[in-house]
C-alpha cells in the first residue's frame, strides 16, 4: 500500500471543479460518482511518447484528454 503523503494539496480541476480533483504531485483523483466511477480512486496516468504526462476526465458520457501540467498549472497558478 502506498504511503500517502500528508504535505500533498489538492485542489479541484478547473472546468471540472465537481468532479476531478489534483494534486501538486500530479496525481489525479475522482471526486464524484459516475457509471464506472470509483469516487476517490487515482485517474490512470499515461506517459505520452514525447514525455508529456495526460489523462482523460470525463462528465456526462463526454471524455477529454488532458495534460497533466496544464492542469496543475490551471489549479495552483490560475489560468494562461
Amino acid at each position: 500500500m502506498p504511503i500517502e503523503d500528508t504535505n500533498e494539496r489538492w485542489l479541484p480541476v478547473v472546468g471540472y471543479e465537481h468532479h476531478y480533483e489534483i494534486s501538486d504531485n500530479g496525481k489525479l483523483r475522482r471526486t464524484a460518482g459516475g457509471q464506472g466511477a470509483v469516487v476517490g480512486k487515482l485517474v490512470a496516468i499515461q506517459t505520452m511518447v514525447c514525455g508529456y504526462k495526460r489523462s482523460e476526465v470525463s462528465v456526462g458520457g463526454i471524455r477529454k484528454s488532458k495534460l497533466i501540467h496544464r492542469i496543475v498549472a490551471d489549479a495552483f497558478l490560475g489560468p494562461c
